[in-house]
């Protein structure tokens, strides 16, 4: 075939007008989950190892299936769920989803549980072949996702950019979102961003990119997205009764906190060393009006708090009231 022949076979892009475009669009758009995980598309979610990235899943398999359920105060579709839970016991999941409270009234969590083929290719025939027999499936969860595409070079650009685009045409193709999990690299840098293992692909080819870290003891979440708005490093607590996290303050306002703390503190000790006269002289505790302006300039100092330190700082005839 000679090239001024294959030329008139090729084809122009699909062209679609931006009035048109902008006239399709709903009145309003509630995500899968709304503010943070599209309808339908590619998220990732990263951390370092042991830091709740599979708890995190599975709780949020939970909300989509009952439907009924915030997941971190936000609105939730009700859906099926396929997960894949390609590393770690059953046995775990067992126990989380019992004390999730799944009771699959409303959707149901198909949950895959076996080794990959060892051809990246082959897992992702097999994973749509399983969307054919599953239609009402909205979230797919892939729990680690290096198990299912098997990338023979995880820091090439070019091959994670193409892994992520055929799970991005697999979404695509079933009207669902893909959540994947990875692992975050073990020193992480100023930019959270750049702690997935391997290229940047994985950050720039998805739509929402969730972070785990932890600080200390404390977990730490934090979220860049093309849709909603992101979520500032903010600290994670954890119900140990239903292994269920939900969020805290912001590391920011925790920071804010603790200067506050010490400032206050330091107040005290102030108080603490003055002598007798002084606080008569000043008549700084002579009535609860005092105290009260007192204490108000240390909001965050509860007034019994206060009054502990001064009443040890001067006995019991110093109290107010």
């Amino acid at each position: 075939m000679s090239e001024e022949t294959k030329s008139k076979n090729i084809k122009p892009f699909k062209l679609q007008r931006g009035l048109e475009l902008m006239n399709a669009a709903p009145e309003t758009y509630h995500g899968l989950v709304d503010e943070l995980l599209h309808e339908v598309g590619v998220s990732m979610l990263c951390g370092k190892p042991k830091t709740g990235k599979s708890t995190l899943l599975r709780q949020l398999a939970v909300c989509v299936a009952e439907g009924n359920i915030p997941f971190f105060g936000k609105p939730t579709q009700c859906g099926d769920v396929l997960y894949l839970n390609l590393e770690g016991p059953k046995g775990v999941v067992q126990q989380h989803f019992k004390k999730l409270g799944l009771t699959e009234k409303r959707g149901v969590i198909y949950f895959i549980h076996q080794n990959m083929p060892y051809r990246g290719e082959a897992g992702l025939q097999q994973l749509e072949a399983t969307l054919d027999v599953l239609p009402n499936v909205k979230l797919v969860i892939v729990d680690p996702v290096g198990k299912l595409v098997r990338l023979a070079d995880s820091d090439s650009y070019d091959e994670v950019t193409l892994a992520v685009e055929k799970l991005e045409q697999i979404a695509k193709k079933y009207s669902l979102h893909l959540l994947f999990s990875t692992h975050g690299k073990k020193r992480q840098g100023d930019d959270v961003g750049d702690s997935p293992i391997g290229s940047t692909g994985f950050r720039g080819g998805t739509d929402t990119n969730i972070f785990l870290g932890k600080q200390g003891t404390q977990r730490i979440i934090s979220t860049e997205q093309r849709w909603g708005i992101a979520m500032d490093p903010t600290l994670l607590k954890f119900d140990d009764k239903r292994q269920e996290m939900y969020l805290g303050m912001t590391v920011e306002a925790e920071e804010e906190q603790k200067q506050e703390l010490k400032s206050g503190v330091n107040f005290v000790i102030f108080v603490q060393k003055w002598p007798e006269t002084d606080i008569s002289s000043h008549n700084l505790c002579s009535s609860r009006a005092t105290f009260a302006k007192v204490t108000s300039a240390f909001q965050w100092l509860q007034p019994m708090y206060a009054m502990e330190y001064l009443i040890s700082a001067h006995g019991n005839e110093r109290r107010v009231g």
